[in-house]
């Protein structure tokens, strides 16, 4: 923590914005990627039906 609370003390809120963007991107692909089992799909085509 000693190391890294210089490093976020300097750092400008701007240097983050686009970290933070790519860390929520990933985490929305990856949490789509582990639900997607079809069986969401499914439930989707039958009420299109």
């Amino acid at each position: 923590m000693d190391l890294v609370s210089p490093i976020v003390a300097t750092a400008s809120p701007f240097y983050w914005i686009p970290f933070l963007f790519i860390f929520v991107a990933l985490f929305v692909a990856l949490w789509g990627a582990l639900r997607e089992d079809g069986s969401d799909l499914k439930k989707v085509e039958e009420r299109e039906k």
